[in-house]
């Protein structure tokens, strides 16, 4: 096995040294790209099923603890996310979705549950991804809270937009 050089159109760039350009931070991708899109499609879903206000209300009451300052806003209110909103929010959503899907009614039963599923198998995962090593244990761990989030993720099918491409 031998190791196979590559060039791209920054090896030809005069004064660039490719290996010191800053690279993307993955977590950060996570935080900014899969969480927007996991709070935009648990937002139709509570919409759908009307348990927005309950959402806000809980994430407004949330009490600060060492290392968690409460929004000043609801996240309905929220208009931008930056990164420490996003770990923030990842901190405290799957109690605060458990609290607005409190009490369902029969019919919503199965929904509410494979979207708490969904969340907290996202959430375990990002949480995960955050330790400075893994072993196979932890990297097996990941796994299966990616498998579940595959799994779950289908209840929010109908409110992930999709780009169709024209013929």
């Amino acid at each position: 096995m031998s190791v196979k050089e590559t060039y791209t159109a920054f090896c030809q760039l005069p004064g660039v040294n490719p290996v010191l350009l800053p690279k993307p931070d993955l977590l950060y991708g996570m935080y900014l790209g899969m969480t927007k899109h996991i709070l935009g499609w648990l937002y139709q879903f509570l919409k759908l099923y009307k348990r927005v206000d309950r959402f806000d209300n809980a994430w407004c009451s949330m009490a600060s603890y060492p290392g968690f300052q409460p929004f000043c806003l609801s996240y309905t209110q929220t208009s931008s996310w930056m990164r420490k909103e996003m770990q923030k929010a990842g901190r405290i959503l799957c109690v605060v979705l458990a609290v607005a899907l409190d009490n369902p009614a029969p019919d919503e039963k199965a929904p509410f549950r494979k979207v708490q599923r969904c969340v907290r198998a996202f959430i375990q995962f990002q949480l995960m991804a955050r330790y400075e090593s893994h072993d196979d244990e932890t990297l097996s761990m990941m796994d299966d809270y990616l498998k579940e989030f595959y799994v779950t993720v289908e209840v929010f099918k109908q409110f992930r937009s999709r780009k169709v491409a024209e013929k």
